[in-house]
């Protein structure tokens, strides 16, 4: 009866995130840049792009506590196809074939720094696996590598289905879903073993003659999703084994970027302003534009909390701008004022804190089923709890003091 009822209360959590008439707030980021793309892990972010004035190098612009404040750096090389947030900061790749190398910055763009074992390789930075570490890809010679620690090339492990499956989205439980560096085929790939070994997933039969976008995306509950260039969105609820094709989204020419949160909310970018969102799993899609220029295109990136992020170029005649814009789901924006007690580090790794408990309140966490995963009553204000077995993924942590219940997520990443 409790499992059932602990369901109930999740499934509460989950559904209240979405609701509409969502606004994005334009943060205080910079607005004499051309954004080109973001990057996030945890609750950093990073956008990019050219100003107006001088193209090379490009900006870089940084935030590590949630958007309240913003730094500018540069990034020294011109493609930026390949940049990935990680805890040891921003890694990217040159790409040049004349001096290739990888390159990451921990201070926001200020200094570079060169990735051991990348000199003179053809090795750049594709993502975060679900074990933590990060995956470089070799473009020319089809090789995948593993880092340890984010800034050194690491152990190669395997040669990809073809050269282009770079992009990828990771089910926390172990499952990578590869897209494609480029609109160059109709298929994707799966691993289960943090890269290894890769198996192809054909959608040609889904899709038809329109090719992959470079883009997929992790909704949480074993769903993930991909996009066509200029039409569909598929979506696959059992782990990226079947695909079937969401409502179609007729406004727009081509999709610039996909993104959803640990909550199940999608939303989708196309050309041309477009931007909408589905809570349904992709059957319905509403306009989501409130707060946005009504001009220009923007692409997205979600926090480890829940909000999405665009980093936007005013497509009007005569401008040369842009923002940084932020969408807060209710949950996300309600969470502080309904829980007195509050966790960190969250996204945590082996522990987790709690403080501002209720003495003698009961202390639970469950996962995103309501199967109970810790339980105790707490003693102090204060109690440290050790997550150190736990697996990746989302999790809610529940304080009943006997009269009210709150509750609140946590991240477990490793």
């Amino acid at each position: 009866m409790m499992r059932n009822y602990n369901k109930y209360i999740i499934l509460f959590l989950l559904t209240s995130v979405f609701t509409n008439a969502q606004t994005w707030v334009k943060t205080s980021a910079p607005t004499n840049i051309q954004y080109k793309e973001i990057r996030t892990y945890g609750n950093t972010i990073y956008a990019f792009g050219k100003s107006p004035s001088d193209s090379t190098p490009q900006t870089l612009v940084s935030s590590s506590d949630g958007g309240q404040t913003w730094k500018v750096g540069t990034i020294p090389f011109l493609y930026t196809s390949y940049l990935v947030a990680t805890p040891a900061g921003l890694v990217g790749g040159n790409g040049m074939f004349t001096n290739p190398t990888s390159n990451y910055t921990d201070d926001g763009g200020t200094t570079w720094k060169k990735v051991t074992g990348t000199e003179s390789e053809y090795f750049f930075p594709a993502g975060i696996l679900a074990n933590g570490k990060l995956l470089y890809t070799d473009q020319l010679f089809k090789t995948l590598s593993v880092s340890q620690d984010y800034i050194s090339l690491g152990t190669k492990v395997s040669t990809p289905v073809t050269p282009d499956f770079t992009h990828f989205a990771t089910n926390p439980s172990g499952r990578t879903i590869f897209g494609h560096a480029g609109n160059f085929g109709y298929d994707l790939a799966y691993s289960d073993d943090n890269g290894a070994t890769l198996t192809n997933i054909s959608l040609k039969n889904i899709i038809g003659t329109t090719k992959l976008a470079q883009m997929v995306t992790y909704a949480g509950n074993n769903t993930f999703y991909t996009a066509g260039v200029n039409t569909d969105v598929l979506k696959s609820t059992d782990n990226g084994n079947t695909w079937t094709t969401c409502s179609p989204i007729s406004a727009g020419l081509y999709i610039v970027s996909i993104k959803a949160n640990s909550a199940g909310r999608l939303i989708v970018s196309k050309s041309g302003n477009v931007f909408v969102t589905s809570t349904d799993g992709g059957q319905t899609f509403t306009s989501i534009t409130n707060g946005l220029p009504v001009n220009g295109n923007g692409t997205l990136g979600v926090t480890s909390d829940g909000k999405f992020w665009v980093a936007y170029t005013d497509g009007a005649p005569g401008t040369n701008s842009g923002g940084i814009y932020v969408l807060e789901d209710n949950l996300s924006t309600s969470e502080t004022d309904k829980n007195n007690f509050t966790i960190y580090p969250n996204p945590a790794k082996d522990f987790v804190k709690i403080d501002k408990l209720p003495k003698n309140s009961a202390v639970k966490i469950m996962d995103t089923s309501g199967k109970l995963i810790y339980s105790s009553v707490s003693k102090n204000d204060t109690e440290k709890i050790n997550t150190s077995n736990f697996v990746n993924g989302l999790y809610f942590i529940q304080i009943s003091d006997g009269k009210k219940v709150s509750t609140q997520k946590l991240i477990i990443r490793k």
